[in-house]
């Protein structure tokens, strides 16, 4: 197969060997790719065109056949373009360098091809550490925490702004689950967190500093983040009360019954959370950039747990991170001030030390963009 010239990669601080072999591990190792599969690659307009030709040449220096289509920004699922669910419903594989991936990772979604959200949509990312970690050990990570959390029965959060958060799993937690992508129905490149645990059987205080997009609809302004935390009441997923200054009070109060009219939903409704598995998870882009793209890749993190708001069906509206926070599994602290320590166990460490670059793997990376 003959070379295909690409643009120079804009970014001096990663090597275009580094950006290949980030792009390999997700093409070859996350999905598959082998030569005669048919390869789908959504990119939104505004992203970085040199990663996404690293993309197309390393998907056909692989074998496979490729097409390429750019969208705008969607402002939710309702107006899906027809053309583009029919591109995905009837590609063998897609890999979504769009925001569209988020708005379907947890709805259902048509045709029988693997589907893949990508969070590495430039070359700072694809060629980090981050997105060169071998699927394979990942995957043993996150199947090792996903086991233990498994087993739980009662869990508890608290974080230092002021969050403390008690409550059991529900009955529908219990029962088993045939789901293999963490919850999700496409797989997320690279992996980052577990399951979610429901907030409808849990009580105690929530630490409000920021309100970011989960990805469902887009909204202006896309989010806030308070001068101060707020920390409001959970009472079995609802939120009954603030307390704080007044006026940030206010302006989280007003923002949410914005959401909520906007998308017909109980704005005061807390459904959900899950926490960062991934010690090497970082973002190049701080909460006072954009906080859609800081959230899209700080959450993986161990330090970052968040919750899902805004109506009852997760994941919601909004995501409510919390940074550094303590989670116990059955009075066993698994996180502790933003470390996963479940995987410092000796008997953990033990269990994945044939794993390829697992010690890389596990090295926390503190860079959360705040």
């Amino acid at each position: 197969m003959s070379a295909v010239a690409m643009t120079p990669s804009a970014n001096g601080n990663v090597s275009d060997a580094a950006i290949r072999a980030g792009a390999r591990n997700l093409l070859a190792d996350y999905m598959k790719i082998k030569p005669g599969v048919e390869l789908l690659i959504v990119n939104e307009t505004s992203i970085e065109r040199h990663t996404v030709e690293v993309l197309e040449h390393e998907a056909r220096s692989l074998g496979a056949r490729v097409l390429t289509m750019w969208c705008d920004r969607i402002p939710g699922p309702e107006v899906l373009p027809g053309s583009l669910v029919k591109a995905f419903e009837a590609a063998e594989t897609t890999l979504f360098n769009h925001p569209v991936g988020g708005m379907l990772r947890l709805l259902p979604i048509g045709g029988t091809g693997l589907k893949c959200f990508s969070f590495a949509n430039t070359d700072a990312i694809l060629g980090s550490p981050f997105c060169r970690v071998p699927y394979a050990t990942s995957a043993e990570i996150l199947r090792t925490v996903q086991q233990r959390l498994n087993s739980a029965r009662k869990w508890r959060v608290t974080c230092p702004a002021g969050t403390d958060l008690t409550g059991e799993l529900t009955p529908e937690e219990l029962a088993p689950s045939s789901n293999s992508y963490g919850g999700f129905t496409l797989l997320t490149f690279p992996l980052g967190i577990h399951k979610p645990f429901s907030t409808f059987a849990a009580s105690g205080r929530l630490a409000i500093r920021w309100l970011t997009p989960a990805g469902i609809h887009e909204f202006d302004p896309a989010g806030i983040r308070l001068d101060s935390p707020v920390v409001a009441d959970l009472d079995r997923g609802k939120l009954t009360g603030f307390s704080g200054d007044n006026a940030q009070i206010s302006k989280l109060k007003g923002y949410l019954d914005m959401i909520g009219r906007k998308v017909d939903k109980d704005p005061y409704i807390v459904n959900s959370w899950h926490a960062g598995i991934n010690p090497l998870a970082f973002s190049p882009c701080r909460d006072v950039d954009s906080l859609e793209r800081w959230m899209f890749l700080a959450h993986a993190n161990p330090r970052m747990v968040h919750f899902h708001a805004v109506g009852e069906v997760q994941p919601g509206e909004m995501s409510v991170p919390l940074l550094d926070p303590t989670i116990s599994m059955d009075g066993e602290v698994i996180w502790d001030r933003g470390r996963l320590v479940f995987l410092e166990r000796e008997d953990i460490k033990a269990a994945l030390s044939a794993l390829p670059a697992v010690t890389e793997a596990l090295t926390q990376n503190l860079e959360v963009g705040v």
